[in-house]
C-alpha cells in the first residue's frame, strides 16, 4: 500500500505591472512621437505630460496583466521595464503605455515540496515499471 502525499494544484502564474499611461487627446501622432523622444524614464512622463496641453498622462499601479485584455496583454509584455508600449487606440485619442515595474509570480519556481514531491512521482514510476517489465517476462502462456 503507498501512501500517496497531499498534492494540490499549482497556482495560476500572474504578472503584475506598473504602468504610467500618456495619452494625446486630440488624436496627433506626431505630438504623442514627439513627447515619446522626450521621455527616458517614467519619472519623466509627468513634466512632459504638463508642458503640453493636450496630453494627459494617469498612474495605473499593481495592475495584473490578464485584466487589460489580450491585446494590452500582448503590448505589455512585449515592452521592457522602463521602454514604452506600441502606439494605439485609446478611447477619443491615442495613447501609448510605459512599463514602469514588472514582477513576475513568485510560484515561477517550484517549492521544496514540489520537487520532493516530482522526484517521489518518478522513482515510484520507474518502480512500478521494473515490476511490470519482470512480471511480463516471467508469465507463461497456457494454450488449451
Amino acid at each position: 500500500i503507498l501512501n500517496v502525499a497531499s498534492k494540490r494544484d499549482p497556482a495560476k502564474l500572474t504578472t503584475k505591472v506598473d504602468l504610467i499611461r500618456l495619452q494625446v487627446t486630440d488624436g496627433d501622432e506626431a505630438v504623442l512621437t514627439e513627447a515619446m523622444e522626450a521621455i527616458s524614464s517614467c519619472d519623466d512622463v509627468q513634466s512632459v505630460s504638463n508642458s503640453k496641453s493636450n496630453l494627459r498622462h494617469a498612474d495605473l499601479t499593481d495592475i495584473n496583466v490578464d485584466e487589460l485584455g489580450t491585446e494590452g496583454k500582448d503590448l505589455v509584455l512585449a515592452a521592457d521595464v522602463g521602454q514604452p508600449t506600441e502606439i494605439f487606440a485609446a478611447g477619443s485619442g491615442l495613447a501609448v503605455m510605459y512599463v514602469c515595474r514588472r514582477e513576475d509570480g513568485a510560484e515561477a519556481l517550484p517549492s521544496r515540496d514540489d520537487l520532493k514531491s516530482r522526484l517521489k512521482d518518478q522513482e515510484l514510476s520507474m518502480i512500478s515499471e521494473r515490476e511490470l517489465r519482470d512480471m511480463r517476462r516471467e508469465a507463461t502462456i497456457i494454450y488449451r
